[in-house]
């Protein structure tokens, strides 16, 4: 569905979108390195909770090479041995986790990386026949990092999907929407999160309209949102934040979609100022 990629890794490579750069270019960059990732991050060149969730995984596979660099291919890595390593895993973990201390999905792909690390570990020395190991190859630990990293990346793909079908529910044929802040593509590596009704209501003929709250002082809405709806075959239409009353006012609008840094269990959201 996408017209874009907001990250991608092909042949061991790392891509990202540099959303610092929208809308006036569509620039990609190479993250090859864990300094990188903690830039790109802490920059916003990659933003939206759950993309940086996912890059944060990805920047913990990227750790885990550099901590092996050196490392012969086909040293059989013990017990001690990844003892020692992880040391040097878990002091990246914090450098990266720290270009963002207040995102949560960032700490939460470190944690879950560091998790998929421990439990190696533990196969290492457990007495259970049935998941023991004698050793692990640096090739094998790198590719269980990366199977874990890309599972973050497909389970965030389809939670934006399953978002969209459960929005679908209330959308209609004809329907305008105000958006504040951008919960987009742009946000995850998938439709997005509650913009991803709009583009599965679309592509079933909806022609649905978008007006886009620039949403200061980042201009979320002005540089992402209108780019990405745009790009997409939305219909939309930018509006300064105080317009949105007007509109309002003037009967225009059917719903409202905001984006949400975090949402408690009892629906309270927390998102950027105006929403």
């Amino acid at each position: 569905m996408n017209m874009f990629k907001t990250i991608d890794v092909t042949d061991g490579v790392i891509t990202v979108l540099d959303q610092t750069r929208l809308p006036l270019e569509e620039v990609y960059l190479t993250a090859d390195t864990t300094e990188d990732i903690y830039d790109y991050i802490k920059r916003l060149v990659v933003r939206g909770a759950t993309l940086i969730g996912v890059t944060a995984g990805y920047g913990m596979w990227l750790a885990m090479r550099e901590v092996l660099t050196g490392v012969q291919e086909n040293q059989e890595l013990t017990a001690e041995e990844l003892e020692v390593i992880g040391i040097a895993y878990r002091e990246k973990a914090e450098y990266i986790n720290s270009s963002r201390p207040t995102a949560v999905n960032l700490s939460y792909a470190v944690k879950r990386m560091l998790a998929k690390f421990d439990s190696i570990c533990d196969r290492l020395v457990t007495t259970d026949p049935a998941i023991a190991l004698q050793y692990i190859l640096p090739g094998e630990l790198l590719d269980e990092m990366f199977k874990e990293a890309t599972a973050i990346r497909d389970e965030d793909e389809f939670s934006s999907k399953a978002k969209g079908e459960f929005g679908m529910e209330l959308m209609k044929p004809g329907m305008t929407i105000l958006t504040h802040c951008n919960a987009g593509g742009l946000a995850s590596v998938g439709c997005g999160g509650i913009f991803a009704p709009i583009y599965m209501a679309n592509e079933q003929g909806y022609d649905i309209k978008v007006y886009a709250d620039e949403t200061r002082p980042l201009l979320q809405g002005a540089r992402l949102s209108s780019w990405e709806l745009h790009k997409m075959g939305v219909d939309v239409t930018l509006i300064c934040d105080n317009m949105a009353a007007t509109v309002m006012k003037q009967g225009k609008i059917d719903a409202v979609m905001v984006g949400c840094d975090r949402m408690a269990a009892n629906g309270d959201a927390a998102n950027k100022i105006g929403t």
